[in-house]
């Protein structure tokens, strides 16, 4: 009988002891060929958001380094987006084979595990995984920089590029903000100042991007001179028609 609640009490003892963090890192890897975990993660993601999740995957790969460790933080990342129907596994598994080693994509995945979680993450990844199919090289995403100690951080969407040339994007949610000249203009200035950090001026090829043109035919042609007059491009369409439009840039 006292060995019988021995073994009760025992396991009851240790997790009673154990910070919450801990109990979540024992609980995933008694479930890690399982569901039950990721649909904790999957449900922590949407009430406390992103940086949860990555704490929770951090701790289930402390015994890990390397790329065993980042395949299987970013594993349980796309798993976690396939059950919060943000992502198909089809999608998740062409994302792993094509941008798992991109500097930015592990950061940009875990935003979108989140409740802080927008559409312009999915799009930026969905074109970044589309650019790298048709045959462009995905430098970086998500990338944050300062021109100088000083200043104020700016942001690209990403950095592709192809054939000795670089263009750096940003993308943009029609309708989210009042895209006026000034806006515009600082957008375009982050696209075409990170020269600091490794890429060339003369090869960069500034580009925003929108899934849709503005509804009203004034404003998508009032936006595309804006554009036009701080130097840069902007396309319209879904990620694969976006890809395609890249050999005509100049």
């Amino acid at each position: 009988m006292k060995i019988i609640l021995a073994l009760i009490i025992a396991p009851l003892l240790l997790f009673a002891a154990a910070p919450c963090h801990s109990y979540v890192g024992i609980f995933k890897q008694a479930m890690r060929s399982g569901g039950e975990f990721i649909e904790y993660l999957a449900n922590l993601g949407k009430s406390r958001g992103g940086k949860a999740v990555m704490r929770e995957l951090e701790t289930g790969a402390s015994h890990l380094s390397g790329a065993a460790r980042t395949r299987y933080i970013q594993d349980g990342l796309t798993k976690t987006l396939v059950a919060q129907k943000r992502l198909s596994k089809v999608e998740a598994d062409e994302w792993l084979k094509n941008l798992a080693a991109v500097p930015g994509f592990e950061k940009t995945l875990t935003r979108m595990t989140g409740r802080e979680s927008s559409a312009l993450e999915a799009f930026e990844l969905t074109t970044a995984n589309a650019l790298v199919k048709h045959g462009y090289k995905v430098k970086e995403i998500s990338k944050i920089y300062k021109e100088g100690a000083k200043d104020a951080a700016k942001y690209i969407g990403m950095v592709a590029s192809k054939d000795e040339r670089d263009f750096a994007l940003q993308f943009i949610e029609i309708g989210a903000a009042k895209l006026d000249d000034k806006l515009i203009g600082t957008l375009v200035n982050e696209l075409t100042t990170p020269f600091s950090v490794g890429y060339s001026a003369g090869n960069i090829i500034p580009v925003l991007m929108a899934k849709a043109r503005p509804a009203n035919p004034a404003t998508a042609k009032a936006l595309d001179e804006a554009v036009a007059r701080k130097g840069a491009t902007i396309l319209y369409g879904e990620p694969e028609a976006l890809a395609k439009m890249f050999g005509m840039l100049k």
